[in-house]
């Protein structure tokens, strides 16, 4: 239970390295670049390491070590990209961010392809279809307001 209550800040700060990496690309004079290849790419996670050599959940990873956040925050995003490595402790929390970001993401949110790909995680993971749904329902509505 203490590990569903973290994954409500953990979200919000999900953006908190791409924000970084997006100073660094245009710095670079690189935008036009990276966002045509977000938009033909379907892993962001990839085309981030492609242009500044890390992905945001990484420098995230970094900045939640460097602000001595607690080993559930910063363990959780280190294995973010790819949750089935991360020990068993961090596993499922990890598993939920994923299914975060594949929903909600820099290139759509809440799309059609992004809810069909993040259902297709939440079965892959074992989570709850129905929660999940909920959930987005509740975020539908939020919006809609």
């Amino acid at each position: 239970m203490e590990d569903a209550k973290s994954l409500i800040p953990i979200s919000f700060l999900l953006e908190v390295g791409k924000i970084i990496i997006a100073k660094e690309i245009i710095e670079n004079s690189d935008t036009q670049n990276f966002s045509q290849s977000i938009k033909e790419g379907d892993i962001i996670a990839k085309v981030e390491e492609d242009f500044v050599g890390i992905s945001s959940s990484k420098v995230n990873t970094l900045l939640f070590d460097h602000w001595n956040f607690n080993d559930l925050f910063v363990d959780s995003m280190l294995y973010l990209d790819n949750p089935s490595f991360a020990p068993e402790k961090y596993r499922h929390l990890s598993e939920a961010l994923d299914v975060v970001q594949t929903c909600i993401n820099i290139k759509e949110v809440m799309s059609e392809e992004s809810l069909k790909n993040s259902r297709k995680k939440v079965k892959e993971y074992d989570l709850s279809l129905d929660i999940f749904d909920r959930t987005v329902q509740r975020w539908r509505q939020t919006l809609e307001r």
